[in-house]
């Protein structure tokens, strides 16, 4: 379940970081 979490919030991150860019 944490890597599931852990993937889902580093995706997250991912997205709006390339929004932010």
């Amino acid at each position: 379940m944490k890597n599931i979490i852990l993937s889902t919030l580093f995706i997250t991150t991912s997205v709006l970081v390339v929004n932010v860019a």
